[in-house]
């Protein structure tokens, strides 16, 4: 969490470092599928019935930075946005909170 987080914060301060990220995509489209697919049983980090949404969240801010304008990246992570975007639990409010930052990297990229 601390990483993405000064991933999108280097990002923020200078964009040019957006184009430098983008070979990290497959390693959090990995984290994501991870969180979302996996059987963990390790319910430590679970809100609301959302395996951590924090994270979510921060990786999706950050895959707005690095797809915008980057045309493979963006194909890259299509497909776990689009699972996101239909298989997120919307009835409380962590799921909201990631569907919401999803919808909201889908239009930045």
């Amino acid at each position: 969490m601390a990483t993405v987080t000064f991933m999108i914060e280097i990002c923020r301060f200078d964009k040019k470092y957006a184009q430098k990220f983008k070979k990290y995509v497959s390693n959090l489209v990995r984290i994501l599928k991870n969180l979302l697919m996996g059987g963990s049983s390790n319910l430590d980090y679970e809100v609301g019935g959302v395996k951590d949404p924090f994270l979510q969240v921060k990786i999706l801010e950050l895959f707005g930075y690095i797809g915008k304008k980057n045309e493979e990246s963006t194909d890259e992570m299509s497909d776990i946005l689009a699972h996101i975007a239909t298989n997120t639990e919307t009835t409380k409010n962590p799921g909201n909170s990631v569907l919401a930052e999803c919808a909201r990297t889908i239009m930045r990229v």
